[in-house]
């Protein structure tokens, strides 16, 4: 069985971008505004119905 790294990886780099994004934008708001992993959830949620639709 081979585990495929670079999707999984592909992956964590998404949620680690999202979550840096909306780091950066609450600190310069100074308010908790966006939730990077709530974000990341619904990226992969729209991209796991655009598939299911294709």
């Amino acid at each position: 069985m081979d585990f495929p790294w670079i999707p999984l990886l592909f992956n964590l780099t998404l949620l680690g971008v999202a979550m840096f994004i909306c780091r950066t934008i609450n600190a310069s708001q100074g308010r908790l505004i966006w939730n990077g992993a709530l974000v990341f959830f619904i990226f992969c949620f729209v991209a796991t119905s655009l598939d299911f639709t294709r």
